[in-house]
């Protein structure tokens, strides 16, 4: 059995037993973000360079033409936007679920890292599709209503069918969510087995994502305010003049796109926090996939 302090003691306890493993997943993770900063700034300086009017067709074209180049850059981009989290994930999972290999901050390279990248990959593809098939009879039924002439009524239902796909979105997401410990365990896809041992457990697992959701948010928010500082100083300074205040924030996306010595501290504060979350996530999901599948755990130690 389990419970919403053992996972979330389990969360922190990666946090207060692995601390230097914990800054080096972050650091890790901080080096992709810049490295994806980096390679997204040709697309960001065409864009804000970019004629802002008509007439200049043949600046135009350049510019279009300059970003189709740049957007070559997107699959490899992606490519590390899913092997990093999944080196790190791991790291944190194998930090709860098999300590004895530390290794260097237990992170590996190998097939169980292949495993966990190509879980968060499926997933992915099935809970965007899953959103999508949801959206369209919203979209139908409100659709129908709107023509018979409610249209109040139809913002209504289209709204209570949103709430009601994203509810069911949650749930799957939290009866799914054991799937990359047992896969880690097992050593081989646990789809079926990640459902089964999650059944009657939605709630405390729901509550302990919920409260560490609701840390990483604080320490995300705090990560951007302290990077978006000076914009709202900035901000303060242009009163109510629309004009000014595009300029400002226009600027501002400028100098977050670019990449200086300022900019590059900002992204790594923001993505360290995010190896913090890692590090929670990956922590909880193994405490929870321990105490609801000892079995597991005991045969992988054999």
């Amino acid at each position: 059995m389990t419970s919403l302090g053992s996972i979330v003691g389990g969360a922190f306890g990666v946090l207060f037993r692995h601390p230097l493993a914990v800054l080096v997943w972050g650091l890790l993770y901080a080096a992709m973000y810049i490295a994806m900063m980096l390679l997204m700034w040709p697309i960001f300086e065409t864009v804000l360079t970019m004629p802002a009017k008509a007439g200049n067709e043949e600046a135009m074209f350049v510019a279009l033409n300059r970003l189709q180049v740049n957007a070559g850059l997107m699959p490899l981009m992606q490519v590390g936007m899913y092997v990093v989290p999944a080196l790190a994930f791991t790291a944190a999972m194998r930090s709860v679920l098999r300590p004895e290999q530390k290794g260097f901050f237990y992170l590996r390279l190998g097939m169980d890292e292949v495993r966990v990248g190509a879980v968060w990959f499926i997933l992915n593809m099935a809970l965007g599709l899953g959103m999508v098939v949801a959206i369209i009879p919203v979209a139908i039924v409100a659709a129908i209503v709107g023509a018979a002439g409610g249209g109040e009524a139809a913002v209504l239902v289209a709204v209570l069918l949103f709430l009601a796909a994203i509810c069911a979105f949650i749930y799957f997401l939290v009866r799914l969510s054991l799937i990359a410990p047992l896969t880690f365990l097992r050593r081989e896809f646990a789809f079926g087995e990640a459902w089964r041992i999650t059944r009657g457990h939605f709630w405390t697992l729901f509550g302990s994502y919920f409260v560490l959701a609701f840390v990483q948010g604080l320490v995300t928010m705090a990560a951007w305010l302290a990077m978006l500082w000076p914009l709202f100083g900035d901000l303060g300074q242009a009163g109510f003049d629309p004009a000014r205040f595009h300029e400002i924030v226009l600027a501002q996306i400028q100098r977050l796109a670019r990449p200086e010595v300022t900019t590059i501290i900002g992204w790594s504060l923001v993505a360290l926090t995010s190896g913090i979350s890692i590090a929670l996530f990956g922590g909880a999901v193994a405490t929870a996939a321990r105490d609801l599948a000892p079995e597991e755990q005991s045969a992988t130690a054999r």
